[in-house]
């Protein structure tokens, strides 16, 4: 008798790259936001000059 493959460790391990995958997308793209402001302020530009226009 033979049995089917489990297949619900490959299922988990894709489901858990591509929430990784988001995951490091997001932060790439939302985390430099936050010190803009204070990198501007410090180098006296205006928000629009530092990028947060």
């Amino acid at each position: 008798m033979t049995c089917a493959p489990d297949r619900t460790h490959g299922r988990a391990g894709a489901a858990i790259a591509v929430m990784l995958g988001i995951f490091v997308i997001v932060t790439t793209e939302i985390l430099p936001i936050g010190p803009l402001a204070s990198d501007g302020f410090s180098f006296t530009v205006s928000n629009g000059t530092a990028g947060l226009r």
